[in-house]
């Protein structure tokens, strides 16, 4: 992610909501395997 695009508070809320969702969806497993070299995310705005 560009951090530009968001000013550094607005970026560090995203980055703890991010981990608090992972963590809760995936659990605090370490080390946690992840078998792929690439990352493909997709987001959307709102309605």
């Amino acid at each position: 992610m560009d951090r530009g695009v968001w000013d550094p508070a607005q970026y560090n809320r995203f980055a703890a909501e991010y981990r608090r969702r992972l963590l809760q969806r995936l659990g605090d497993r370490r080390p946690y395997f992840y078998p792929f070299k690439r990352i493909l995310m997709w987001g959307r705005l709102p309605d």
